[in-house]
């Protein structure tokens, strides 16, 4: 399972599209999503400054919140000021929202006190090794899905283009949703190894069987995972992953089949079952160094041949 933005996407937004339904928030509106780290907010904040240069973020006596999931909110003098889904806003019944969900954008809407002030339509890249990173779990029969706090018809649309099944790619994803779209796979029989990179993600990384953390991704998810990818190319971190672990499950084996097998010749020699086959008390200690050294170069064969 992979999450979208800026695991399969580069997460580097940018806006495609804008309407600004009242103007005079515009100061309100950058003040709300300069504090966040989010790519979409950035990706706002990084429009209105370019758009706006004359006007600046107004001053908020109050603290922005992040809820994860759905979007910022602050209330200020019994305002209450919120951005983020239109799903989250219920605004999706709002013709600038429906045009954009057909356009296969990614939303971000603004409120102030229920009003919609604002809405903007963003697009992310895909990254480059996603679609070859796709093909090689495909290629060893590893089901793919995509799950995602973005619209429907953006997953699927990114769906479409790395060879993503369609009943795969699911949308509109919240946390616990993420994290029950897990549990359902593993309850059917199924190992998964969840992909992510936002603090969004983190609920499904510890709960994966395998939860791998993009290197770029945020404190609390590398914190949660047990792989983190340094490299951007997913498509060799991932084959990478896949060769590292069937390497070390596979001198595990070794090293179990070798150990009953030495244990069992020694007990048997120590016992005397092999009459004319003795061992001079001084040599017996070399036996624990014969029982080690194999496990020993078994390992370091990983790195001699590369897994």
């Amino acid at each position: 399972m992979f999450d979208k933005t800026g695991t399969l996407t580069l997460g580097q937004m940018g806006i495609v599209e804008a309407h600004i339904i009242r103007e005079e928030t515009v100061g309100t509106i950058l003040a709300l999503v300069s504090q966040d780290l989010h790519p979409v907010s950035q990706a706002v904040a990084k429009y209105l400054r370019t758009t706006y240069p004359h006007i600046s973020a107004v001053p908020l006596p109050g603290q922005v919140q992040s809820i994860r999931g759905r979007g910022l909110e602050m209330s200020v003098d019994d305002v209450r000021i919120c951005g983020g889904s239109p799903s989250w806003l219920s605004l999706q019944t709002e013709p600038l929202c429906s045009l954009m969900t057909l356009k296969a954008m990614t939303m971000f809407a603004v409120t102030i006190n229920a009003e919609m002030v604002a809405i903007f339509g963003l697009a992310d890249t895909p990254r480059p090794s996603a679609e070859a990173a796709v093909e090689t779990l495909q290629r060893q029969g590893i089901q793919v899905y995509i799950v995602s706090g973005d619209t429907q018809p953006v997953v699927c649309t990114l769906a479409k283009q790395l060879g993503i099944p369609q009943e795969h790619a699911i949308g509109g994803c919240l946390p616990e949703e993420k994290v029950a779209r897990v549990r359902e796979l593993q309850a059917a029989g199924g190992r998964v190894m969840f992909v992510g990179d936002g603090t969004n993600d983190t609920l499904a990384l510890a709960t994966a069987d395998i939860g791998v953390a993009m290197g770029s991704g945020t404190d609390v998810a590398r914190s949660a995972a047990d792989v983190v990818f340094i490299a951007p190319d997913l498509a060799r971190a991932l084959e990478a992953l896949l060769r590292l672990s069937r390497g070390a499950v596979r001198r595990v084996y070794f090293n179990f089949a070798w150990a009953a097998i030495y244990n069992l010749f020694a007990v048997l020699l120590a016992a005397g079952a092999f009459v004319k086959v003795r061992i001079a008390p001084e040599y017996a200690g070399l036996g624990e160094m014969v029982s080690i050294m194999p496990v020993m170069l078994v390992a370091w064969s990983m790195w001699v041949l590369k897994f």
